[in-house]
């Protein structure tokens, strides 16, 4: 860094290097991500699909990894941007795009009906959430609590299904 430099320069400097830091770093929570047939392993660094390892580059691994993380919640393209490549990638979505298309089609995901990573258009990429006791009958199931149906059944349907307030909602996660 040259002389002279400000102090708001400086803080954002190590705020991306502690972002990156925890990219490459330590998983926080599990060591492995299951959803349907895909199970990531944090520890070997492996990813399989219906049990068979398959082969990601470095990049498709920090993508799956950065969505694995945040499954269940949206990823704004530009966090993802640069969390996986960097700050100066921000602003390019068909960078981003392929990845995603390459991804799915190594996880057998189809970007129609998808099953793992869902597009919420003009905004980002979402991972399924993990899963484990989907199989399992009665109330151990992953369908919702009858308090949950009704806490969602009491939204307007406009709210409840709206990409903006998501994305508002997304923004104030990342801003907290």
């Amino acid at each position: 860094m040259v002389k002279p430099f400000s102090p708001f320069e400086l803080i954002a400097r190590i705020k991306a290097t502690l972002r990156r830091l925890t990219v490459g770093g330590e998983i926080t929570g599990n060591k492995t991500f299951q959803s349907g047939d895909v199970l990531i392993n944090f520890d070997e660094r492996i990813v399989y699909v219906s049990g068979q390892p398959i082969q990601l580059t470095a990049t498709e691994y920090r993508l799956l990894t950065e969505l694995s993380n945040s499954a269940g919640k949206v990823l704004i393209q530009d966090v993802l941007l640069q969390r996986v490549w960097g700050p100066e990638y921000s602003g390019e979505p068909q960078l981003l795009r392929s990845y995603i298309k390459s991804l799915r089609q190594k996880l057998g995901d189809n970007a129609r009906n998808p099953s793992y990573i869902f597009t919420e258009h003009g905004i980002g990429y979402r991972m399924a959430k993990s899963n484990p006791m989907a199989n399992l009958p009665g109330p151990l199931s992953s369908e919702p609590s009858s308090t949950e149906g009704a806490a969602q059944r009491s939204k307007p349907a406009l709210l409840r299904n709206s990409p903006r307030l998501r994305y508002f909602a997304q923004r104030q996660e990342f801003s907290s």
